[in-house]
């Protein structure tokens, strides 16, 4: 009788204990997602506020300049991608010590590219000075600051936060940083495009002060070549993966103006602003997902854990945005018409991209493509999404172009990519025989 009732109390302690996982991990993500979304919506006002004090012409110089940071992200090798990975996976398995060394080597590469952008850029600013023009030497600069902070801020340091509690930390500091954003307008209202980069800077500085004070692995940066290779091999997949991807919606983006010229490409910003704002909630998830799952993979190297870990969590998500997806289908609408009528025309587009968003709600069990390292299968889902994407598009497109067609062409790419991945991962999870891995007695609790 007494063993009976110990059994039945530690079944009871051991569900609470994972109803608990359960609801920090919801919680986090609601957290993070809210902060995210509540980012983009401080970032959405504040641009609108900035393009009442600047001509298109200054706003676009001033962009210009970033431009050249973002080519230069490629100089990363995928060091951080594979950081991301490894950290969490070694921390899973207990080897701690092991963790800290590529955390070390990780940082050296992050301050040395950083360095290395921001005097590249830095040389430019002094020709510009020595040529005479303080307003290009001011923006070069500003960029050579931010494009160290964000190979050290937003890349290194971003990417110590691991655990639940710290993702709320995480959203603090983007709010921050947006709320900065909103203030610095005050600089743009008076000195114009030198407020353009004080603005700039404000938001950039806050952001690196913040995840600097935070930052919750503490460690001196320590060069190991064979530590450096291993998060290439790592992470450079997985960077290249995930660029692909990324060009999938550039060329989506590009093929509007194509075929339907800048006013189309120009009505089809609102179907972006609302995929960024209806996306950043599965996305959130993902983020919060991918450390807690690469840690338990680290723990037991059982693929049918990461699956019901990620499983859950998204439909959840799923439920939850259709209420969400239906109200903003008919708010859309009159809203446009109130607020921006001479966006009328992209109305149909934006309110199709929620359809997208909508089946993006599954997108974080792909985390288990970069944590088991096949990005090889991924790529495949990847090609299957855009290849659907490409024959619904000329399907539609076949009578004439309009511009909802994109966004459903696109529902339809990502319905194929999310399908195709769910079922490779499915029989990966059938066929696997990976052996269990030590379980981590050190590891952090929020994360088990």
């Amino acid at each position: 009788m007494i063993e009976s009732f110990r059994s039945i109390r530690d079944l009871l302690s051991q569900i609470f204990r994972k109803s608990r996982r359960r609801e920090s991990l919801a919680k986090s993500a609601a957290i993070f997602a809210g902060g995210n979304i509540s980012s983009l919506l401080l970032r959405s006002f504040a641009g609108l506020v900035v393009a009442r004090f600047v001509e298109p012409a200054t706003l676009g110089l001033f962009n210009s300049f970033g431009l050249a940071v973002g080519y230069s992200r490629w100089g990363q090798l995928g060091v951080v991608n594979g950081f991301k990975r490894e950290l969490p996976f070694h921390i899973g398995k207990g080897q701690t010590e092991r963790a800290r060394e590529l955390a070390a080597t990780a940082q050296v590469w992050a301050l040395f590219t950083g360095g290395v952008v921001a005097l590249g850029l830095g040389v430019v600013a002094l020709w510009q000075l020595l040529c005479g023009r303080l307003d290009l030497t001011a923006g070069w600069l500003t960029y050579a600051a931010q494009g160290f902070i964000i190979f050290y801020a937003q890349n290194y340091l971003d990417a110590t936060y691991r655990t639940l509690s710290e993702f709320s930390r995480l959203a603090v500091v983007k709010i921050a940083e947006s709320v900065v954003s909103l203030i610095a307008t005050v600089f743009v209202s008076l000195f114009g495009f030198y407020g353009l980069c004080l603005r700039l800077l404000a938001m950039e500085t806050t952001s690196l002060a913040l995840l600097w004070r935070w930052r919750p692995l503490r460690v001196r940066p320590r060069w190991s070549t064979a530590d450096f290779k291993h998060l290439i091999k790592i992470g450079l997949p997985i960077y290249v993966t995930a660029q692909i991807y990324f060009l999938w919606g550039v060329v989506d983006s590009n093929l509007v103006l194509v075929f339907g010229g800048t006013k189309q490409l120009g009505l089809y910003s609102l179907a972006g602003i609302v995929n960024s704002t209806f996306v950043m909630i599965p996305l959130s998830l993902t983020q919060v997902l991918f450390p807690a799952m690469t840690q338990r993979f680290g723990r037991t190297g059982k693929i049918r854990d990461l699956y019901r870990m990620a499983g859950a969590p998204a439909l959840l998500v799923f439920l939850v945005m259709i209420p969400l997806v239906v109200m903003a289908w008919l708010l859309i609408p009159p809203a446009v018409r109130w607020l921006i009528p001479k966006y009328v025309g992209g109305i149909a587009a934006a309110q199709w991209t929620l359809v997208t968003a909508l089946v993006m709600s599954f997108a974080p069990v792909n985390n288990i493509f970069n944590i088991i390292r096949r990005n090889d299968l991924y790529l495949i889902a990847i090609a299957a999404g855009i290849a659907v994407y490409a024959a619904t598009l000329f399907l539609l497109t076949r009578s004439g172009i309009y511009l909802a067609a994109f966004p459903q062409a696109m529902a339809a790419g990502k319905l194929t990519f999310i399908l195709i991945g769910h079922y490779i991962i499915t029989r990966l999870n059938i066929k696997s025989d990976i052996p269990e891995g030590p379980v981590a007695l050190d590891a952090d609790p929020n994360l088990q």
